[in-house]
């Protein structure tokens, strides 16, 4: 829908990417689609003179992504949060839509079900985990064998601890690339938001010069007609 509409604009229809990002920018939607739209609409809206309606696009803009960048920007500080370890206990058991998430998706990067290094690195400590404990359960057969077993207790044990550093190491690796996506969308919401201003810098442009145009024919029509 999103290149809809930047198709249109470069048609020169951009009533018809007003409605198409109408649906995008709704509310429902508001932790799957990005900023982009919003520029998108603004600018429709702004090639149409509907400059009531560019103010609503910025003013929304605002209210969402001011909080959204918040959340985000707490994330890169520190990505050890509930619904982080919510969303890689969801993606041990298999593929995970965003919607799967539901309230935790709006304190997340909204790629993070889908980024296939996020995912590799959930798979890689899931796999560590299962070993872990096929090591433990090994070790603990083995304090039943006496004192013939010390040995290879021992090997058991530095294997299991092994094994179990190295997957605290792939879930730091998780909260690594949940950061990292925390701050692309964090550049990508600043980015749109200069363009935003841009858009409105036009818009008070294009107001200032309807209302000189307005004063100057202002009675025109009236003295022609005397």
């Amino acid at each position: 829908q999103e290149e809809m509409g930047w198709a249109n604009i470069r048609k020169g229809e951009p009533q018809n990417s007003v409605a198409l990002t109408k649906t995008l920018v709704a509310p429902a939607f508001a932790t799957q689609v990005g900023p982009e739209p919003f520029f998108l609409r603004a600018l429709s809206q702004l090639k149409v003179c509907d400059y009531p309606a560019v103010l609503q696009t910025l003013n929304v803009y605002r209210e969402r992504f001011k909080p959204r960048a918040v959340a985000l920007k707490a994330l890169t500080a520190d990505a050890r949060t509930p619904q982080v370890d919510r969303m890689v206990a969801k993606l041990k058991t298999g593929a995970v839509k965003l919607t799967d998430l539901g309230a935790d998706a709006a304190m997340l990067p909204r790629f993070v079900t889908r980024d296939e290094i996020l995912l590799q690195n959930v798979l890689t400590e899931r796999a560590l985990e299962q070993e872990a404990k096929i090591a433990g359960e090994l070790y603990a057969r083995s304090l039943t064998g006496g004192t013939a077993q010390v040995g290879f207790q021992a090997r058991l044990e530095a294997f299991k601890k092994a094994v179990e550093t190295r997957a605290q190491g792939a879930r730091s690796a998780t909260y690594g690339r949940v950061k990292t996506l925390a701050e692309e969308e964090i550049t990508e919401i600043s980015a749109m938001l200069q363009k935003l201003h841009i858009a409105e810098t036009e818009l008070i442009q294009q107001i200032s010069v309807s209302d000189r145009v307005i004063g100057a024919t202002k009675g025109m029509s009236s003295s022609k007609a005397g």
